[in-house]
């Protein structure tokens, strides 16, 4: 029996699809690197990843989820369906634009991402973050983050 309940998380019970990781970790003389790879078990084991500086362009998210071993997975192999690849690519782009935005984010798992058929989207079941804090003076310039009230992608002002 529990004396005192603060709260309760009810999650969403995720099933089918194929499980890869999308992260970011913190490089001494690079600075943030996005990874991409299989998820879940795969990654510990095959360790079949793809990495790149941050930020991450269009084309080179695509190059990431292509370049892996593992792709055809993704893509249809035998008894496995197709996934959505380009809900996983917008993952890693918005992963990226994250690791821009707020430096004191220095790693970030999530793992596994649940990767549905194409055009059902992904979803994020396991998330992990190290959080630390930036040096003194810093203050980030959020004009460029998509979706950003004021930026330029969306027209409006502030």
């Amino acid at each position: 029996m529990v004396d005192e309940v603060e709260g309760v998380l009810i999650q969403e019970m995720v099933t089918g699809g194929h499980e890869v990781l999308v992260g970011m970790t913190e490089d001494p003389l690079f600075g943030p690197l996005i990874v991409f790879g299989m998820g879940g078990v795969l990654v510990e084991l095959v360790g079949d990843v793809s990495f790149r500086i941050t930020p991450v362009t269009d084309l080179e998210a695509a190059a990431m989820v292509g370049e892996i071993k593992s792709a055809q997975l993704l893509e249809g192999y035998r008894s496995y369906p197709a996934g959505d690849v380009k809900a996983v690519e917008e993952i890693i782009l918005r992963v990226s634009a994250l690791a821009e935005a707020i430096p004191e984010i220095r790693e970030m798992d999530l793992n596994p991402v649940m990767v549905f058929a194409p055009g059902q989207g992904a979803k994020a079941v396991d998330a992990r973050m190290r959080i630390t804090p930036t040096a003194e003076g810093w203050s980030p310039e959020l004009v460029d983050v998509p979706g950003r009230v004021g930026s330029p992608k969306t027209g409006s002002s502030g």
